[in-house]
């Protein structure tokens, strides 16, 4: 690609690791319909100094500033904090994850917060996931990350007033306590952050349940009409689907159980939550559920 000269594909690549100061090597694929071809487009950019290599990431060189301020384009410059240059690498990963994707955008949270209010601007969440129209405040909690952190953040989704669902990916499940993320919210994912339960996410509106109801149960499975469960077989029987940790889902069936000994619920959990972490609700049958296998891109949910 010698005789290659910048296109407007390589300009808004530009633009975007201006704007999040850093990209993972392996996360150029994301940015680019063909993942064959991006690795011989990075190569040039690179010879050209128009990107440069700072460790695992690209940073913008010095033909990259050069280019970028001839178009109108204000330059950022990097940071030597370290948390905020971790926050950006972060936010960086979510950004060009879902930069092509039609279902799922993520909007940084630099472009969600009002700079003008200094409560909002120091607030810990990294954006929103949109996915398929329903959006999720999302958090990320690192393996780096202290317990002071995590307070602030559970503070920080305590306070909440316009968002009532979360997502809030760990990177150690070992290092937060389920039971500190339960506040009366719609819904708080927490999710441990390996591929399979990342594409569960991704696909959380796509899970066949009435074929997984099908295969586990001889007994047809009906949709309940009441907020304190999600199906039920009979008045004494009834189901809850858990393909990712809700806290609140969890706290719901908690309460349900200690006012409703007599009656049976099955918790079908996803076999990529431990179990020892969610901890065993008293009269509950935790039945393991490999979810990625009723994923579908089209079924009629209840027939």
């Amino acid at each position: 690609m010698s005789d290659k000269r910048l296109d407007e594909k390589d300009i808004e690549i530009l633009v975007f690791l201006n704007k999040y100061r850093y990209v993972k090597s392996s996360d150029f694929a994301y940015l680019y319909s063909s993942k064959i071809y991006y690795k011989r487009v990075i190569k040039f950019l690179e010879s050209n100094k128009y990107i440069r290599k700072d460790g695992w990431y690209y940073v913008i060189g010095s033909n990259g500033i050069k280019k970028l301020k001839e178009l109108g384009y204000k330059y950022y410059r990097r940071q030597s904090n370290k948390a905020f240059t971790e926050r950006q690498k972060i936010i960086s990963h979510f950004a060009a994850r879902y930069y092509n994707n039609s279902n799922i955008k993520f909007l940084p949270s630099v472009d969600v917060k009002d700079k003008e209010i200094l409560t909002i601007t120091a607030r810990r969440y990294i954006g929103v996931l949109k996915i398929n129209q329903k959006e999720y405040l999302t958090y990320y909690i690192s393996s780096k990350h202290t317990q002071g952190y995590i307070q602030t953040l559970l503070y920080d989704i305590r306070k909440e007033k316009i968002h009532k669902e979360f997502i809030v990916f760990v990177e150690d499940i070992g290092k937060i306590n389920l039971n500190d993320f339960v506040f009366g919210k719609d819904k708080i994912y927490i999710i441990p952050k390996i591929e399979e339960n990342i594409h569960i996410i991704e696909n959380i509106n796509k899970i066949n349940n009435p074929e997984l109801f099908k295969r586990m149960y001889k007994d047809k499975v009906y949709l309940s009409g009441h907020t304190f469960c999600e199906y039920y077989i009979n008045q004494n029987h009834f189901v809850y689907t858990l393909p990712l940790i809700d806290t609140e889902q969890l706290s719901t069936i908690k309460y349900f159980l200690l006012e409703n000994k007599n009656k049976q619920v099955d918790i079908l959990y996803s076999k990529n939550i431990p179990l020892f972490k969610i901890g065993k609700i008293e009269g509950a049958n935790y039945i393991p559920v490999d979810y990625g296998k009723y994923i579908k891109e089209e079924f009629n949910c209840y027939e």
